[in-house]
């Protein structure tokens, strides 16, 4: 590596190290196939059928707090309004954290070339919350944790979600696309705790 090569990389390295980012984490998936309808609004009726799905994920089977998630995933081709209508509905708990989140998307189908281009927003609704019973290491449950800050009681709260994608499809099954969620940037403050979502 060059003298300004290594000068480049340590500009760009110093440069990024003066933001902080917070985020929370999405539930999880290995079969990402068969979610697009939850990470792309735009893939909202591109089947032309009526389309439904149930998924269950539970990792870390019989370990305390393991992750669980239950999703449901439907949408239907609408010609009526130009193009597709779809409802997500996810609860994910991991530990004592649990999410809920509800959201419908709408895709606008647009011919293009030999297939046909998706695009849509989604909006719903996004909950987080922390149960109240809390374990810590040296294993003092709920109320015989003496610390201010730990809601014994629990804590939860919610606010507004927002995403926009495009999502390009043929009929021989290639497909492509790109997606957005968490738009705006939302902050979610509970009775005792803070998240910041992005």
């Amino acid at each position: 590596i060059t003298r300004r090569m290594k000068k480049i990389f340590t500009s760009v390295l110093l440069v990024g190290m003066g933001f902080s980012a917070f985020a929370q984490q999405d539930a999880q998936f290995s079969q990402n196939f068969f979610t697009r309808l939850n990470t792309n609004p735009a893939y909202s009726g591109m089947s032309q059928a009526y389309c439904a799905g149930l998924m269950y994920r539970n990792q870390w089977l019989n370990f305390p707090g393991n992750p669980v998630t239950i999703m449901f995933n439907g949408d239907a081709y609408l010609p009526s309004i130009g193009g597709g209508l779809g409802l997500t509905v996810y609860d994910d708990k991991l530990g004592f954290e649990s999410t809920l989140e509800a959201k419908i998307s709408y895709s606008y189908h647009i011919v293009l070339g030999p297939g046909v281009l998706g695009i849509g927003p989604s909006i719903g609704f996004f909950q987080k919350a922390l149960s109240g019973n809390w374990m810590t290491p040296d294993g003092k449950v709920g109320s015989a944790v003496n610390d201010p800050l730990v809601p014994v009681g629990g804590s939860s709260n919610a606010t507004y979600d927002i995403g926009l994608g495009l999502y390009y499809a043929t009929p021989q099954g290639l497909y492509v696309g790109i997606s957005s969620s968490h738009l705006p940037e939302q902050t979610i403050k509970g009775s005792y705790k803070t998240y910041q979502y992005d």
